[in-house]
């Protein structure tokens, strides 16, 4: 199946100082059959997990980000085909390093509205 998890990343001082402290929601996923790998449907699963589980939970989060292997052109690609932008790279587990990509749900959707942290992305 498909495997999702979103949490404030300000919980994970470490992941949040990496991404230069965004108020943000990270995103992780993984598709585990391989019959719906290669196929398309990695935006189309991110989008579905943000709009009913990220957006409702988080509703004036500034940014989603997400950081997979640097070496994952395919979650890459799917990433950046639902909006997310690349960012450049941070070290991961093992210094294993990794694709910062970033979702800015002001540039998507226009002002959140209400009050919010809003920091700028590098």
């Amino acid at each position: 199946g498909v495997q999702t998890c979103a949490l404030p990343i300000s919980a994970y001082p470490e992941y949040s100082a990496a991404v230069g402290g965004l108020d943000a929601v990270g995103l992780d996923y993984a598709i585990g059959v391989a019959e719906l790998t290669g196929r398309g449907l990695g935006p189309q699963f991110i989008w579905a997990y943000l709009e009913q589980v990220v957006f409702p939970a988080w509703p004036r989060v500034p940014f989603v980000v997400a950081s997979p292997d640097a070496g994952n052109d395919r979650s890459i690609r799917a990433l950046e085909k639902a909006g997310f932008t690349q960012r450049g790279e941070i070290p991961g587990p093992a210094d294993h390093p990794e694709r910062l990509c970033v979702l800015d749900r002001a540039h998507i959707f226009g002002d959140l509205g209400g009050p919010g942290r809003r920091t700028k992305i590098n």
